[in-house]
């Protein structure tokens, strides 16, 4: 009897220290055209890019189980605790001289518990900045071509 119990004390225990397991949705791209004067060569995918930009940075983060970079080793599917959803509000970087640049991102993130469908964490940010580039660098394109 003290061995079954002490067995089921470990199980839990390894359960309770377990990583939640989650899983990041493609971000919804909710941008809108503005009068910034950089090409915007990342309007083709933008929900994707920061979906794999989130994933990586939760996989270093090692408090988390991010079920998007698994492979099955076996065919029953792990199922998430958690789902994250995001929402990119605004992704612009504007040109404001000849060697000058602004940038501005406003992001949504979403955790809902996927037993529930409740609402577990929300966060808002929005970032801005600004920069210069040497004149020999800046082409009058975006700031990340090799023109």
């Amino acid at each position: 009897m003290k061995h079954r119990l002490s067995l089921v004390l470990v199980v839990l225990s390894l359960n309770a220290f377990a990583k939640p397991r989650v899983t990041i949705t493609k971000f919804e791209d909710k941008t809108v055209d503005s009068r910034c004067n950089i090409k915007k060569i990342w309007k083709t995918d933008l929900g994707s890019d920061f979906q794999k930009q989130f994933i990586t940075v939760l996989n270093n983060y090692n408090r988390l189980r991010v079920l998007n970079t698994e492979t099955p080793k076996n065919l029953k599917p792990v199922l998430p605790q958690y789902y994250v959803l995001g929402l990119v509000r605004s992704f612009d970087q504007c040109a404001t001289t000849k060697r000058t640049s602004t940038a501005n991102v406003a992001i949504q993130i979403r955790v809902f518990n996927s037993q529930t469908g409740a609402l577990a964490f929300t966060y808002e940010g929005i970032v801005n900045a600004s920069g210069s580039t040497p004149a020999s660098d800046f082409h009058g394109g975006d700031l990340n071509s090799q023109e």
